[in-house]
């Protein structure tokens, strides 16, 4: 079978991806932190403290920047919902998930 990329195209494509998904995450987290800070602390929101403000932040600026990467598509979010559900060792709850995922239909 032919390849339509060579190696060097590949990592280069994979490289510039990962580069601007970090970016992403970073600046969507850096905006949940400061939020946590300025509200969700102060009243209580959502159970957040500063004891978990940061890993909150991080969590949510992920989830935001992968979302945002999907362009929304939740066929692709359901997939990655079962990847990390299988990569957790949550197999009955990523099983759960399959009659959504099309691919494995």
């Amino acid at each position: 079978m032919k390849q339509d990329k060579s190696i060097d195209e590949c990592n280069l494509e994979l490289n510039t991806i990962l580069n601007s998904l970090l970016a992403e995450i970073r600046k969507r987290a850096e905006s949940q932190y400061e939020y946590n800070l300025r509200i969700n602390v102060p009243e209580q929101i959502a159970g957040i403290t500063l004891n978990n403000a940061a890993e909150n932040a991080l969590y949510t600026g992920l989830v935001c920047a992968v979302s945002a990467s999907y362009k929304w598509d939740t066929d692709r979010a359901t997939r990655l919902a079962h990847h990390i559900l299988e990569d957790s060792n949550c197999h009955t709850e990523a099983k759960a998930l399959v009659p959504f995922i099309p691919e494995y239909k």
